[in-house]
Formats: structure tokens, C-alpha cells, sequence
């Protein structure tokens, strides 16, 4: 996969369906190297050499998948290393408006800390973002409270940091309902509107 890119948010799908987050440590010609997440470790013990696994990589050019073959299993350093393949046929992502946004909102680290952070942007993708005190790391997964002041409710949902770019974070939504989906996508609406 000519796509890859260090520190890149990947998604691993086992035969049986479960999933382990990590991200690009590093890759060469024939081999990737990825760091697996904290949350995803127990999981990912269970991977043994050979296993097929379906990788899908967050890249500049949307989402890419591949079918890889495990070459070595799970090491101390959290890291496993599989096929670099070519990506199966592309997949379309669905895309979405983004708009500047300015408001506050509280983040909850898997741990149970609270992060209070400022929006730089919003989609119905993901969201960018600043830390006002704290901070976070590509890959990890948080859960968003948006205010009843900024929606109409208040709204909770979960995301996972992709990219850091300086002091701002970008992440995904994960597994949004469609109904949380609509109310974040009708804010951004209200957002241009205001413009």
C-alpha cells in the first residue's frame, strides 16, 4: 500500500469479527509495523503467525483496506508486523461538510479523566480540536459530551484521535448512531448558516 504514512489511526479485523485500534509505527516494502493500543491488547494476543487479518488504514486519501497475512505475532513492545498488500478495491468514504467551529466542550478519557477542550472544526465526519488541559495520543479512544448551550441536547458520543498536527487534534467519530449523526450534521448546517 503505497499510502502509508507513520502514525497513521489503523483498524484490525479478525476472522471472528472483533477489531484491534493501533497505529503505523513504521513500514517498509513488504512489511508493516503496528503499534497496537492499550484497550486492544487483550484481543490482540490471540493473533498468531499466519493468521489472515483485514487491515484498514485512516490514510490523506480516505480509508484503505487490505487482506494481510500475520508475520510476527504480538511482541513486549505492543507491537505486531503484517503484509504490506496492495489495497483491495477502493472504497468510497463518505464525505462530509466541514465547518470552523468555536465552542467548549468536555472529553472523557478511557482512565475517567475529564479533558476540557475548544473545536477548531466540525463534520459529521470528526472533529479538530485543541486540549485546554491535557492531552491525548493517535489511536486513543474518548467519549465527547457537547453541551445542551451548543445542541439543542446534550449529546454524547465516542471518537478516536487519527492525527496530530502542532497543538490540534483530529478524530473520527466511531460508531455513531444515525441519530447522533443527524443532530451533529444539523449543527453544522446551523454553523454555515451563520456565516
Amino acid at each position: 500500500m503505497n499510502e502509508l504514512r507513520k502514525d497513521q489511526s489503523i483498524t484490525i479485523e479478525l476472522r471472528d469479527k472483533s477489531k484491534i485500534y493501533g497505529v503505523v509505527e513504521d513500514f517498509e516494502l513488504d512489511r508493516v509495523f503496528i503499534k497496537i493500543a492499550a484497550d486492544s491488547y487483550e484481543i490482540a494476543k490471540k493473533i498468531k503467525e499466519l493468521d489472515l487479518v483485514l487491515v484498514d488504514v485512516s490514510t490523506h486519501l480516505g480509508s484503505k483496506k487490505m487482506f494481510s497475512h500475520v508475520i510476527d505475532p504480538l511482541d513486549s513492545k505492543l507491537c505486531l508486523i503484517v503484509e504490506n498488500n496492495e489495497p483491495i478495491a477502493s472504497e468510497q468514504r463518505r464525505e462530509f461538510v466541514r465547518v470552523n467551529a468555536d465552542f467548549i466542550f468536555e472529553a472523557e478519557k478511557e482512565n475517567g479523566r475529564s479533558v476540557k477542550c475548544k473545536t477548531d472544526n466540525l463534520s459529521g465526519g470528526g472533529i479538530a480540536f485543541t486540549a485546554l488541559n491535557g492531552f491525548f495520543e493517535v489511536g486513543e479512544l474518548f467519549e465527547i459530551k457537547f453541551s445542551k448551550e451548543v445542541f439543542e441536547h446534550e449529546i454524547y458520543c465516542k471518537a478516536r484521535i487519527v492525527k496530530i498536527i502542532g497543538d490540534i487534534y483530529a478524530a473520527q467519530f466511531d460508531n455513531l448512531s444515525p441519530f447522533i449523526e443527524g443532530k451533529i450534521i444539523k449543527q453544522v448546517y446551523k454553523l454555515i448558516t451563520k456565516k
